[in-house]
Parts: C-alpha cells; sequence; structure tokens
C-alpha cells in the first residue's frame, strides 16, 4: 500500500488488471511490442507467485519487464507472517536478477541495476522485492544520486569470422536467411541485406513480420507447423545464416537429419551454416556452426553487407545456380501454399476465420498497424501461418514456454502500450477460458481491443495428439464453454458471432470496425494443424494437407511420443 499510494498523484497512469498473472503478461507485452520494459507492481505472498508465470513466460521469450513486490517488513521476515512467502528464491529461475531491498539507501543503485540488467543483452524480466518497512522510509532522493552506469560497450565483430562468413554466402549457390527475434530492432538492415543479395528468407514464430510477409523471396515461417517451403528449402539450401534465432526444437525437426546439404557445405567452403547471437551459450548448443558471432545483428549486418555480392556481381555459373535456386524455392511455394478443405455445409473451420481477419483488417487499412496477440494451440499456429505479417513485434505470443491463457492480458498490455494502433486477440477457448477475468480491464479501462474466439469446446491440439498417438484415448480436452454472448455483455463489451461462412466477412468488418472493446464468437469446427513435423521426424518428413484423409482416418500410424 505504500507503494501503490505513489501512483495517486496521477503522474504515472495504473491499470489494476484482475490476477497478477494477467498484470504480469501485460508488462511483458509493452516490452514484446515496444522494446521498452514494462513494470508490473504486486503484493507480497500469493501475490508474487501468481506473478512467477509471467516472470518464466518472458525470460523465456526475452521480454523486459520490471516486478516490484512488496514483502513483509524485514522484522517480520522468516516467521511465517501473513502473506509472507520467500519471493526472490521462488522467482530466482525465473528471471534475470532479482534483489531484496533491504536498505533504503541503496534502493536508486538497485533500480539502477535492474534496469540495466533488463535491457542489456537479450532482453528480459527483473524482480526487485521491497520490504513494508523500507517502503515506509524517507530518503532523500538527491543523496542517493549517481552518475548512471555506463552501458558496457558492443560485443565486438571479429573481422576475419565476417570475411570468412562473406565468402561462404557468396560461394553458395543456395542460400537461405533465416531470421529470429533477435532482429526486431533491425528489420530495415535485414530487408536490405535480403534485397542486396536476393536471398529467400523464413523466420521463427518471434520473427515474423521482421520481413514483409508479401514480399516474393519471403517463406513465411518455418518449423513444426510452419510452411511446407520454408522447410524444404532448409533441407535443401546450401549456406543457412542464422539471425537471432536459436535453433529452437520446434523449428528443426530431429537434429540428426537437419540441413543435410548446409552440412556437407561445411566441409568445402561453398556454404555451411552461420549462426548470430546476443548469447555465446546459444551458439552450438544445438547446431555446430562453422562461423558463429556473439553479438547484435545489426552490427553483424553493418559488416558484412558491404561484402555480400548482388547477382549481378556474381561469376556466371553462380549465377546461373542462384537462378535455379530461385525457381526451385519458387516452386516450392507454389507447390505447397497453407490450405485446408473447406465444409460443403457452410461451416467454418479456424483457418477460414483467420484467414478472413486477414482479409478484411488488410481491407480497413488496419494490419500495417496493428498488434495480433494469441494464446497457445492450434489457433496460433493458425494464426501464425494466414496472418501477412508485415512489421517485426507484430505477433504477441507465447513462444518457449508455451503459456496458454496469454492472449487477453497481452492484448491489454500492447493496446495501453501503442494507444494508437489496432489491437487483435486470436485466441482459442481453452486459452481464454483460463484468463478471461481480464476483461474486466479491458471494460474498465474502455481499451478497444478486438477479441476473437476461436470456439470449438476442445482443446483441439491436445486432442489431436491423443487421436495420433494415444489410441484415441480422449481426457480432459473437452471444454464447457460459458455463453460467451452474455459474458462479453455483462462487462458492456460489444458481442458479435457467426458460424456460418456465407455471413463470415460482413460479421468481422462490423466487429472490426466497431468502437471500443468488442468480443467475436467465430463458431469454428475443430481441425488438425497441417503441416505438421511428427517427432523424430526431419523438417522434410511433414504431414501436408494431402494428408490430412488418411490423418483423419486413423491410416496413419505414430510412433514414438506426442510433442510435449
Amino acid at each position: 500500500m505504500p507503494l501503490i499510494d505513489a501512483f495517486t498523484d496521477g503522474n504515472l497512469p495504473f491499470y489494476t488488471c484482475s490476477n497478477e498473472q494477467g498484470a504480469g503478461h501485460a508488462a511483458a507485452a509493452v516490452g514484446k511490442t515496444t522494446g521498452r520494459p514494462g513494470l508490473c507492481v504486486s503484493t507480497s505472498g500469493p501475490g508474487v507467485t501468481n506473478v512467477v508465470t509471467a516472470l518464466s513466460d518472458a525470460l523465456q521469450d526475452g521480454a523486459p519487464f520490471l516486478l516490484l513486490t512488496g514483502q513483509v517488513p524485514t522484522t517480520a521476515m522468516g516467521t511465517d507472517a501473513f502473506q509472507e512467502c520467500p519471493a526472490t528464491a521462488i522467482t530466482r529461475h525465473s528471471c534475470k536478477w532479482n534483489s531484496v531491498l533491504m536498505d533504503p539507501n541503496q534502493v536508486v543503485a538497485v533500480i539502477e541495476k535492474a534496469v540495466k540488467t533488463m535491457t542489456s543483452g537479450r532482453p528480459g524480466p527483473v524482480h526487485i522485492d521491497v520490504p513494508k518497512d523500507i517502503l515506509n522510509t524517507k530518503v532523500i532522493y538527491e543523496d542517493m544520486k549517481s552518475p548512471l552506469p555506463e552501458r558496457p560497450p558492443p560485443l565486438q565483430v571479429n573481422d576475419q569470422d565476417i570475411l570468412d562468413a562473406a565468402e561462404r554466402i557468396n560461394r553458395s549457390a543456395k542460400p537461405l536467411i533465416m531470421v529470429g527475434q533477435g532482429a526486431n530492432n533491425c528489420s530495415a538492415k535485414i530487408r536490405e541485406l535480403v534485397q542486396k543479395g536476393q536471398f529467400p528468407v523464413t523466420t521463427t514464430l518471434h520473427g515474423m513480420g521482421i520481413m514483409d510477409e508479401r514480399d516474393p523471396l519471403s517463406l513465411k515461417m518455418m518449423g513444426m507447423h510452419g510452411s511446407a517451403y520454408a522447410n524444404f528449402a532448409i533441407q535443401e539450401a546450401s549456406c543457412l545464416i542464422n539471425l537471432g534465432g536459436r535453433f529452437d526444437d520446434r523449428t528443426t525437426g530431429v537434429i540428426a537429419s537437419y540441413a543435410p546439404v548446409a552440412r556437407a557445405a561445411s566441409r568445402t567452403g561453398d556454404g555451411g551454416i552461420i549462426h548470430c547471437d546476443i548469447r555465446r551459450e546459444s551458439l552450438g548448443r544445438i547446431v555446430q556452426p562453422d562461423v558463429a558471432f556473439q553479438a547484435d545483428v545489426a552490427d553483424v549486418i553493418d559488416k558484412l553487407l558491404p561484402l555480400i555480392k548482388t547477382p549481378k556481381e556474381l561469376p556466371t555459373a553462380m549465377a546461373v545456380e542462384r537462378d535455379v535456386w530461385h525457381r526451385r524455392v519458387s516452386g516450392l511455394k507454389k507447390d505447397n501454399p497453407f490450405g485446408y478443405h473447406a465444409l460443403s455445409d457452410g461451416r467454418i473451420k479456424t483457418q477460414q476465420a483467420v484467414e478472413m481477419i486477414n482479409i478484411v483488417g488488410s481491407k480497413l487499412g488496419l494490419l500495417d498497424n496493428s498488434f495480433i496477440t494469441t494464446g497457445v494451440g492450434n489457433h496460433q499456429m493458425m494464426a501464425a501461418q494466414f496472418i501477412d505479417w508485415t512489421q517485426p513485434r507484430q505477433c504477441v505470443t507465447s513462444g518457449s514456454l508455451g503459456t496458454m491463457g496469454v492472449g487477453l492480458p497481452f492484448a491489454i498490455g500492447a493496446q495501453v502500450a501503442n494507444p494508437d494502433s489496432t489491437v487483435i486477440l486470436i485466441d482459442g477457448d481453452g486459452s481464454f477460458n483460463m484468463t478471461c477475468g481480464e476483461l474486466q480491464t479491458a471494460a474498465r479501462y474502455n481499451l478497444p481491443v478486438k477479441i476473437a474466439i476461436m470456439n470449438d469446446a476442445r482443446q483441439q491440439m491436445v486432442w489431436v495428439w491423443q487421436k495420433l498417438f494415444h489410441g484415441e484415448r480422449y481426457i480432459s480436452t473437452h471444454n464447457a464453454n460459458p455463453d460467451y454472448g452474455m459474458f462479453a455483455q455483462s462487462f458492456g463489451i460489444g458481442y458479435h458471432t457467426v458460424s456460418d461462412v456465407k455471413d463470415l466477412e460482413k460479421a468481422t468488418e462490423a466487429w472490426l470496425t466497431a468502437p471500443g472493446p468488442q468480443f467475436m464468437d467465430f463458431k469454428v469446427v475443430p481441425d488438425i494443424c497441417l503441416p505438421m513435423v511428427a517427432p523424430g521426424k526431419g523438417l522434410q518428413e511433414m504431414m501436408l494437407l494431402q494428408d490430412h484423409a488418411r490423418l483423419w482416418g486413423n491410416e496413419v500410424e505414430f510412433t514414438g511420443m506426442a510433442p510435449s
């Protein structure tokens, strides 16, 4: 309460969420969408434990936010006082750094260290625990002021490594750029590099939008549910340039069969694997690169770009090989587009609903200045597939931790941090039900978020895995959903619904253009998300759209464990 009281002067806007977990996710969304740290404040005890999920999610996805928590007075610590918990012990492995503030004269130094830690290297959350008697102590700020600590110098880029990388790229007949969220701050430089070399480019989930996916060179997202053409291209490329990604298991498939052509080219120098990441521990941990840069992606591109040859500057034989590669990639895109099997009776599939959001949003001119948040599951992957991502940081989602329920609090944080942008939530009913109390927050502050629920009454992605890997023994994957219309309208939020494809475009436009917070209940039919790289398989061994009937008809026998 002493800390909360400091916000009553009105100098800082204060948003009260329904639950501390929601507050933490909302603060993380500030960092995800702007690059600037958000701030979350919670009480002691259960307030701290509720926000641990948000801390862990932000740490694994590299989102900066500062968590300030109250604590019982220093004289009561360790006595099991009311709402006491060992806060910093609990959060130690869920944030980049934490501290309990025991001396009021250290508050400035501790806050300065927190800010520096959040924003240096790979961003992430920090936690400061403040006992009540410390919060009640009066100190003279001027007595504690000190010069802000200097930021560490940028990590150095080895010139010989740059020359080696440039040589490998220029000698490669089939180069491919892979972009992760470490390149979010330098999307213009990424696009310049891509255009100069005319390189096909694919992204991770968090890297979507760094490259405008409407560009012919874009292969959209790779990986387990990524584009088939990106996955095929990775397996055929002779030079992989990974800028700001970490070779996550969802992007590689089984490592033993990953990128065989590029690995073979390592020995000849006509390509290979080049990896840039800000963290040393990411380099060589999963895939061994031929050239590794522990550096900021922007600094590497600055040195690499002048050395990259344009197609016209290449030797004739190499230029011909590059042209063959471009035609091969174009053919992969043409032959393996994202798709779905529409139903003849007019019922809607999630893919159709997402596709219509993309079509209508583009028609209305909303998507180029929008943020789209998701929960976790089928709807998340289908949103990644069927939205044309055009700007970095545009997709706000949970990647590494896979936290269901993040969509609505992410939308709230994104809208608060970006009041002039359109914020759209594409959520599954299972994810939405976990944090649906945050509708109160959207209503309380009249945040104009556009909320879409893919209402199929299932935890559909898990249901599919139970079907494919567990002999159709279903448990805990059917949802008992509320009447979403009554629920949304009880908060004073506008409600829309659609169940027939012939009404889909009109209903979607009405929902996106209505003022204030709006709720859309898409009544959808459950489906499987394809493509899908099954566990233990290489990227080239995907289940594709043409396999849909065999999968649904139990003609494909899966062995091994279902995806974690």
